[in-house]
C-alpha cells in the first residue's frame, strides 16, 4: 500500500533568506518550457526586481500587511509556491495566486486551490478587503476553466473558508495588471462591493 503523501503549509519568512526557497526558485528558473521560469531566478536576482528572490527578499510588495507569500511542503520538500498582496488599483481588492509556480510532477492536483488559496482568501478576510481575485496571463488562460467549472476543486457544498464558495465571477473584459494583458476571475467576500474594472481595462492603442 503507498504511503500518502504528506502535505504542510508555511509562511515565508521575508526577513529571512532562505537557501531551500532560492533552490527551489533556482530549479524553477531551468524549466524553460514553462513562460514561468524567466522570472523565478537569476544568479545576480539582487540587481533583477523581476525575479522572485528580488521580490520576496528586497521590494516591497509582500511586506507588512501588503502581502504574504505561502509555500506547500510535500513530504518536508518545497513543492509549490504562491502569494497573496493587496492590489494597486484598489485598496478593497486582494490579488491572490500571486507568483504561484507547482514542480511539474504534482500539477494537476489542484494543490494551489485545496491548500493556499484558503489561506489568501483568510488573509484577505482578516485585513477587511471586500474582493479577493486571481488573474491569468494569455499562456496560463487556459486554466481560468478549471476554476469556473469547479471552483478549483472547491467542493459543492457552501464552506466559506473556500475561495469561490459563493459562486466564480469574471470580468467580462481583459485588464491591466503590471503593465500585461490579464483576464480575471474573482470572489466576492463583501457581496455588496464590486470593483471598477473598468479603471484598469487592458486598452490596446
Amino acid at each position: 500500500m503507498a504511503k500518502e503523501n504528506m502535505i504542510e503549509t508555511e509562511i515565508v519568512n521575508k526577513k529571512t533568506q532562505s537557501q531551500e526557497l532560492l533552490d527551489f526558485c533556482y530549479n524553477a528558473g531551468l524549466l524553460t518550457s514553462d513562460e514561468a521560469h524567466v522570472n523565478m531566478f537569476h544568479k545576480n536576482w539582487h540587481d533583477r526586481p523581476e525575479t522572485l528572490p528580488y521580490v520576496l527578499y528586497l521590494s516591497k510588495r509582500f511586506a507588512g500587511d501588503n502581502g504574504e507569500f505561502f509555500i506547500i511542503r510535500i513530504n518536508g520538500k518545497i513543492e509549490g509556491i504562491s502569494g497573496v498582496q493587496v492590489s494597486n488599483f484598489d485598496s478593497n481588492v486582494a490579488m491572490g495566486g500571486v507568483r504561484s509556480f507547482i514542480s511539474p510532477e504534482h500539477r494537476a492536483k489542484m494543490l494551489i486551490g485545496h491548500h493556499l488559496l484558503p489561506l489568501q482568501l483568510a488573509w484577505a478576510k482578516q485585513r477587511g478587503l471586500k474582493t479577493i481575485l486571481l488573474s491569468f496571463n494569455e499562456y496560463n488562460k487556459r486554466l481560468m476553466n478549471y476554476f469556473k467549472r469547479s471552483g478549483m476543486g472547491v467542493p459543492k457544498a457552501r464552506n466559506p473558508d473556500r475561495m469561490f464558495y459563493n459562486g466564480v465571477n469574471e470580468v467580462p473584459f481583459s485588464v491591466n495588471i503590471q503593465h500585461t494583458q490579464q483576464w480575471v476571475l474573482y470572489h466576492k467576500i463583501d457581496e455588496t462591493y464590486t470593483p471598477n474594472w473598468e479603471k484598469i481595462a487592458w486598452n490596446i492603442t
